[in-house]
């Protein structure tokens, strides 16, 4: 978390508002348990406070499969069964799910594995915006609200209808404006 709040500052900014979906949000979540002071707002999406969160059935058992097995099942994870026949949003989603090499993809696993902030969660005290689908098989509405009411700085939480878990895909333009909206009203000092 050294090497964010680093970059945050050495960006020159004192605070920054972080956004973070599904891996990404789990380290925003990280961040703001271990360095609260570099937030000027945290918005979460798709996400979970501990890995073991998420039925073995919606995930767990992708990590097992070889890349080009789990890029198919990943489109069914990540899209709605109506936005998987969109092409190109389909297209746009296989381009994002490239794969590291091996060890760098057992390293990231690794990291999510072992990842739990559950009990620090109420120590978040900055404007919080968890955006989650209604569809998502993964981190699902009921775990987003969950997670919204442990975390003293949310105000409320946004359930987007007919989005899995891709919400930044999916439902981008929902997205960006709900984080718009959120963030606007909260500068941060440089």
């Amino acid at each position: 978390m050294d090497d964010l709040a680093t970059l945050i500052h050495g960006l020159g900014h004192a605070r920054a508002h972080v956004f973070g979906v599904s891996f990404g949000g789990a380290i925003a979540l990280q961040l703001a348990v271990s360095r609260p002071g570099v937030i000027a707002t945290l918005t979460l999406g798709a996400t979970l406070p501990r890995i073991h969160l998420v039925p073995r059935t919606a995930a767990g058992e992708l990590t097992a499969l070889p890349p080009e097995q789990r890029d198919t099942r990943m489109l069914d994870f990540v899209l709605s069964e109506k936005r998987r026949r969109d092409p190109g949003l389909l297209a746009e989603t296989r381009g994002i799910l490239v794969h590291q090499p091996p060890v760098e993809d057992a390293r990231r696993l690794d990291a999510v594995n072992g990842f739990d902030v559950t009990d620090r969660l109420a120590t978040i005290t900055v404007p919080t915006q968890p955006i989650y689908g209604a569809e998502d098989p993964a981190a699902t509405a009921e775990h987003g609200r969950t997670l919204a009411q442990a975390i003293p700085g949310t105000k409320r939480i946004e359930i987007l209808p007919r989005i899995c878990h891709g919400s930044t895909l999916e439902g981008k333009h929902q997205v960006a404006a709900l984080l718009r909206d959120f963030v606007l009203p909260h500068p941060h000092s440089s």
